[in-house]
């Protein structure tokens, strides 16, 4: 193989944002079943009509809830970090 293609293919490879891969190493966002989205950052669970306090109950099993009022209208997640890219 050429050598030049050797550094080429090295670059390649060292291009890859190192961010993107823990992201995916490590992810705060899971569903736990179909429609239901949960974020560990929070301690949040969401369902198709938003936040839901009985499902963080059930997969956090959380005594402190927070209470829909004191949910943001627009939800963003924890690894949806803006300063983070």
């Amino acid at each position: 193989m050429n050598p030049f293609w050797n550094v080429i293919c090295l670059f390649m490879v060292l291009a890859v944002p190192y961010e993107s891969l823990v992201i995916s190493y490590k992810s705060w966002v899971y569903s736990p079943e179909d429609g239901v989205v949960c974020d560990k950052g929070k301690k949040q669970c969401f369902n198709g009509l938003g936040f839901s306090p009985k499902l963080t109950k059930e997969y956090f099993n959380e005594e402190r809830i927070h209470t829909s009022d004191s949910v943001p209208k627009q939800v963003q997640l924890s690894n949806d970090d803006p300063t983070h890219h």
